[in-house]
C-alpha cells in the first residue's frame, strides 16, 4: 500500500513588511521581500488560487486577486 502526500513549494511574502491593505480594501504584497525561508511547504488542500497584478499607482506593490473555485469541494468556501 501506498501512501502520497501531496504539498506545493510555495514563496511567501514577508507579513510583517510586505503585506497592506489599500484605501478600497484590496491587499497589496511587496513579492520582493520574501519570508519564511525554513518553512516553504504547504499542504495542497491549504492552497488557493491568486492572481497578482501589478498597482499602476506602485511598481514595488503586487494587487491580489482570488481566482474562482472550480470543481474542488473546499470547506468553509460556499462558492
Amino acid at each position: 500500500m501506498k501512501f502520497i502526500v501531496c504539498v506545493f513549494k510555495c514563496k511567501w511574502v514577508d507579513s510583517n513588511t510586505s503585506v497592506r491593505t489599500d484605501d478600497i480594501g484590496f491587499t497589496l504584497v511587496d513579492l520582493k521581500k520574501l519570508g519564511y525561508h525554513n518553512d516553504p511547504f504547504i499542504m495542497a488542500k491549504q492552497a488557493r488560487q491568486v492572481f497578482y497584478v501589478q498597482d499602476p499607482c506602485d511598481e514595488r506593490w503586487c494587487v491580489v486577486l482570488q481566482g474562482k473555485t472550480i470543481g474542488v469541494n473546499v470547506e468553509g468556501d460556499d462558492s
